[in-house]
């Protein structure tokens, strides 16, 4: 196994072009500028899904280019370095098997891999992890990465299935300040070395750059914005039977109920959240309100419009009486006689007076 290693790790020469790696530096810069851009306008927008969506993105191009940077820094610097003989490769191989129990080398692949014990960060666990280098890949010195670090006992962010461990997303190891020590030891050929820093970065909890945040590890995803809340921030809707984010759950000013923003409506005076047992109708123009805001049962807009129509009808009928004729008043009515063979009646408007009349 150590002489095919040897003979896989012989490297290929390169001169005569600039090194792949700043080319790869080169190119992931402006797709990490428009990431950044496309973040800060989620944040600004409070598009929480989309924010955490391009929050991991941007981690991962981070550590891309961390890796690009060391790599180029490694390539131009001009240094003489020794490789190692086969039996500096056996050496490593029996430091690596007393370090991790095995170590196997496939042909096919070219990769030499062993696997960890079961890892457990602050209380919650994650399984075996087993990790492959690409030997050929370390000898061409390219800009691929030949590190592969693969979930035996996978268990998941419940944000991201491809997130298997806080720093381990789709079989890619952010590897933070490891990136410039795992780099030195993999151009040097140290394998051992790279193996043991490998698993010293999956035996840490880093929580400056996690693809997911251990608090966050089994939280439930909002059903309305899709954040991935833990225990202590994740609520439950009783009407929707559904469980929702801080940002997406409130209480209803009137009774103090606890619900979703979906199952509270908005007083369009006040704009405080009510629910539907709470919510009062307008009886003018028929908008949602709070009791609170309703006075005889109106908006104060249409209340206001209610008194204007008030005061003006007031003001018709005091014109109009002011305006009839004085004259008709003290006309005295007409008077009607009627007349029988002996009496004569005279009937006026405010009296009647009966008066006998002698032939």
């Amino acid at each position: 196994m150590a002489a095919d290693i040897h003979t896989q790790l012989q490297p290929i020469d390169h001169c005569g072009r600039p090194p792949d790696s700043l080319h790869l530096l080169i190119a992931e810069i402006p797709d990490l500028q428009r990431t950044c851009s496309q973040f800060r306008q989620c944040v600004g927008q409070q598009w929480h899904l989309a924010a955490d969506s391009k929050r991991h993105k941007l981690v991962r191009q981070l550590c891309r280019m961390d890796t690009a940077i060391s790599k180029l820094t490694s390539d131009l610097t001009s240094r003489s370095k020794r490789l190692p003989t086969a039996h500096d490769i056996l050496a490593d191989l029996r430091e690596i098997e007393e370090e991790f129990g095995e170590v196997r080398y496939d042909k096919r692949s070219k990769s030499l891999c062993t696997t960890t014990e079961p890892i457990t960060l602050e209380g919650l666990e994650f399984g075996r992890f087993t990790i492959c280098f690409n030997l050929s890949t370390i000898a061409s010195n390219c800009d691929e990465n030949p590190l592969n670090v693969i979930a035996l006992d996978p268990n998941p962010c419940a944000a991201d299935d491809a997130v298997v461990h806080p720093h381990v997303s789709a079989g890619h190891l952010c590897l933070g300040d490891a990136t410039a020590p795992l780099r030195k030891a993999t151009t040097e050929h140290r394998l051992a070395d790279a193996f043991q820093i490998v698993a010293a970065v999956l035996r840490t909890y880093s929580a400056d750059s996690p693809f997911c945040a251990i608090e966050n590890w089994n939280g439930r995803p909002c059903d309305d914005c899709g954040f991935i809340a833990n225990e202590d921030t994740s609520f439950y809707c009783e009407p929707c039977d559904k469980n929702f984010c801080e940002d997406c759950f409130s209480r209803c000013r009137d009774c103090g109920e606890s619900m979703c923003l979906s199952c509270l409506s908005s007083c369009e005076i006040c704009g405080d959240r009510i629910c539907e047992d709470c919510q009062s109708l307008c009886d003018g123009c028929g908008e949602v309100a709070c009791t609170g805001c309703l006075e005889n049962e109106l908006c104060p807009s249409c209340l206001e419009d209610r008194e204007n129509e008030e005061i003006e009808n007031d003001d018709e009928e005091i014109e109009q009486e002011s305006t009839e004729d004085p004259s008709d008043k003290s006309q005295e009515p007409t008077s009607r006689v009627f007349t029988t063979d002996s009496t004569v009646t005279s009937v006026q408007s405010d009296r009647l007076v009966e008066t006998s009349i002698h032939a």
